[in-house]
């Protein structure tokens, strides 16, 4: 489904149908897409209709010039309106590492939109200025070479990455279904969500965490001891927060730990009101 904006459009979809006013959406990471859900869709709360969202430059969404229109706030009122094209009652949002940062952005501008929030991997932002930089710097980088190389060799190297380095444990032909995927994706809607939404430049939310004042559900992988770190901090800082560790698994844990993500998500889900 086509939600239309002015010069662009969003893609939507039903991941798994239910005659039910609860609606859970869910958003990708960067490089991803709805698509990347679809082997966990069945299995979330019953209750549940499941759907996902392809952030603007990725999936089935377009790519606008408009570096304007890859900004947090932009896309959390993207986010609004697609929403309010499925559903008028509150809403669960869950959001994977990039997704999991506009879904942040999303709970601050909009919370009385959401009954729930679930952050798998994410970070809200960075304080530090210098660390800011740096990772401007680094995000440039990974710019330069979606720029210059082919999305053959942009996807190696993205794939390649320490972050992702426990996925290599997964079997061949699940490694070669992600790799396919990313080769889909459109070299324009890549750059300008780094440069839009990167973590170097959106804005830090650190301060806006404590006026996020529903229940929320923050996951990490216990091998993935940065983001370990940064979500045990969050749940810290989020009243009505938990926070779940995925045994054995790293940055991507609903990919390499589908069961215990699924678990832990269903309890949460099974506990809102």
């Amino acid at each position: 489904m086509k939600i239309l904006f002015p010069g662009f459009s969003i893609n939507a979809e039903i991941l798994r149908p239910r005659k039910s006013s609860k609606y859970i959406f869910l958003l990708h990471g960067f490089t991803g897409s709805l698509n990347d859900f679809r082997n966990i869709a069945g299995k979330i709360d019953q209750e549940y209709t499941v759907a996902g969202i392809d952030i603007i430059g990725h999936g089935e969404s377009d790519s606008p010039e408009d570096i304007l229109l890859y900004s947090a706030a932009e896309i959390a009122a993207q986010f609004k309106k697609v929403i309010n094209e499925f559903t008028s009652d509150r809403v669960v949002l869950a959001g994977y590492s990039m997704g999991g940062r506009a879904a942040i952005s999303f709970a601050v501008n909009y919370p009385h939109q959401l009954k729930g929030l679930i952050l798998e991997s994410c970070n809200p932002g960075i304080d530090n200025q210098p660390e800011k930089e740096m990772r401007i710097i680094q995000d440039n980088k990974v710019i330069g070479i979606i720029e210059s190389a082919s999305m053959e060799n942009f996807t190696d190297y993205w794939m390649d990455l320490d972050i992702f380095s426990t996925q290599k444990k997964l079997p061949y032909e699940i490694i070669r279904a992600i790799r396919n995927a990313k080769l889909k994706n459109n070299k324009t809607g890549l750059i300008n969500s780094l440069k839009g939404f990167g973590t170097g430049v959106m804005p830090s939310f650190h301060n806006k965490l404590k006026n996020i004042n529903i229940p929320a559900l923050i996951i990490s992988g216990e091998l993935d001891n940065k983001y370990s770190c940064i979500c045990e901090e969050m749940s810290k800082n989020i009243p009505l927060s938990r926070h779940v560790s995925i045994k054995s698994a790293g940055h991507n844990t609903h990919l390499e730990q589908p069961e215990q993500f699924i678990s832990a998500v269903n309890t949460f889900l099974s506990e809102l009101q």
